[in-house]
């Protein structure tokens, strides 16, 4: 069934009397018809009425279909697969037609097919968020997709979605940094952010802090990465080449090892779906380095030199595929099995401040205050340049669906990858954006301060409400 063949079928509903006869007594009921001119905009005006004509009710103006030829005669399931291809919208209107079609409106398996229809590949973060929010305000065992409300599922991702596209969220802000926040990363229910020599650790959810790490004999921490939502690496100090791993439970050190001679910049690790990322770590500094975390004293299992090309500040390594800037204009790619270049992304005219990696999607800032987005299938080709901010692009992170990039004068700017022809939403962080991460309904800011901005529980708009009661 088509959405074209459904808008012009003949939708026959009678309330009141028995089944096959017409009953228009005010008492008993009333009987009337939906036909495709009320799902569609009328083709020609509506002819003038004669004043001397009588009043017409329902039942004369709209034609009534014999009950052999009603829907409801169809089977319930070829009534769920009509229902399948309406939008949401209009699904929530046929409920109200009569208790029939409101039972099979609300049935999970209608919702559960429009909700993956809506978000495409967006549907695996999605739906893990919005199980965990329906598991804080019930009872029951949401974790199971069979007994999951997916009604309710629907309309709160919805509602998050609408959030991020028109920057709607409540702001907190954590004090209890020191120092300038350079980094952010979440992974699960943890993020955590780093403040000079500290790592502070915190619970996503309820915003409470799990511990604070101190890496021995440091001022300053240049990187760090969750290996999993166990452990964490970070860095030294300025100067050091050491990298040290600590339990995020108890924040103690569980191994330091030394990453060659050069000091260590930042660190990266495997974020591929169903890679073991945990046991490789990439290091940068004037060289790049990667490691097996369970053999680190045999050495490098492969090192990439770049004469005369200064630091490595930004590093990623996604399936198998090495990403690096080193303070210039351009983006350099490498093979991580042969060491073998394999593209040098040129576009900027001015020093690339960071860099993201989604999928298919690379997106680029620079201080030329521009985003650059390049697609992987077309051979890392550039897409399109954004210039929706006014000073340098300092920081940004992607995954999925969504773009979030801050620049230096304290702009924050929310781009959707699906339509990057729109005008993205925008809203003002105060203070230069350091570092960005992002997950299915938060926004982590870094800069003098850390904030969080939180889009899952932003005021409800009126429409959201009526629709979830």
């Amino acid at each position: 069934w088509k959405t074209s063949e459904v808008h012009q079928l003949v939708v026959q509903c009678r309330f009141g009397g028995a089944e096959g006869r017409e009953t228009n007594s005010p008492a008993s009921g009333y009987c009337f018809s939906l036909h495709a001119s009320m799902f569609s905009p009328r083709s020609s005006p509506r002819s003038p009425r004669s004043p001397r004509s009588p009043r017409q009710t329902s039942s004369q103006c709209l034609p009534v279909l014999p009950p052999d030829q009603s829907l409801n005669n169809l089977p319930p399931e070829i009534l769920k697969n009509i229902l399948e291809f309406l939008p949401a919208d209009q699904l929530v209107r046929v409920g109200r037609v009569c208790s029939l079609w409101l039972a099979l409106s609300r049935q999970p398996s209608i919702w559960r097919y429009i909700f993956r229809r809506e978000f495409f590949d967006w549907y695996d973060e999605s739906l893990q968020s919005s199980l965990q929010l329906l598991a804080a305000n019930t009872d029951e065992n949401t974790d199971s997709l069979a007994t999951a409300d997916w009604r309710q599922i629907f309309w709160k991702t919805s509602e998050v979605h609408h959030n991020w596209l028109y920057a709607k969220f409540s702001a907190k802000t954590f004090a209890s940094t020191l120092r300038t926040v350079r980094s952010v990363e979440v992974i699960g229910n943890v993020f955590g952010n780093t403040s000079g020599g500290q790592l502070f650790l915190w619970d996503v959810n309820s915003s409470s802090s799990l511990g604070v790490v101190r890496p021995p004999n440091t001022n300053e921490i240049r990187s760090f990465r969750f290996l999993d939502p166990f452990r964490v690496v970070c860095t030294g100090g300025p100067g050091s080449t050491q990298a040290h791993i600590f339990d995020i439970a108890t924040q103690q050190v569980l191994e330091s090892h030394s990453l060659g001679q050069d000091p260590v910049h930042c660190l990266a690790i495997d974020k591929t779906v169903g890679s073991p990322g945990a046991n490789k770590l990439l290091s940068g500094g004037r060289q790049i380095c990667l490691w097996d975390l369970e053999r680190v004293d045999a050495g490098p299992l492969l090192t990439v030199k770049e004469q005369h090309r200064g630091i490595v500040n930004c590093l990623e390594l996604v399936d198998d595929i090495i990403f690096c800037t080193h303070k210039g204009k351009k983006i350099r790619l490498w093979d991580s099995k042969s060491g073998k270049r394999l593209h040098t992304l040129a576009g900027h005219d001015h020093l690339v401040h960071c860099f993201g990696v989604n999928g298919n999607v690379l997106a680029s800032g620079s201080k030329d205050k521009t985003i650059r987005i390049w697609d992987r299938r077309q051979t890392f080709a550039p897409v399109v340049t954004l210039d929706c901010h006014k000073s340098s692009v300092r920081a940004l992170a992607l995954d999925k669906w969504k773009l979030v990039t801050g620049s230096k004068a304290g702009q924050v700017a929310i781009h959707n990858l699906y339509d990057l022809s729109a005008q993205p939403a925008t809203f003002n962080n105060y203070e230069c954006v350091y570092s960005i991460a992002i997950d299915d309904s938060r926004a982590l800011i870094g800069s003098s301060i850390l904030r969080m901005y939180d889009f899952a529980s932003a005021p409800k708009s009126i429409l959201a409400s009526c629709v979830l009661s």
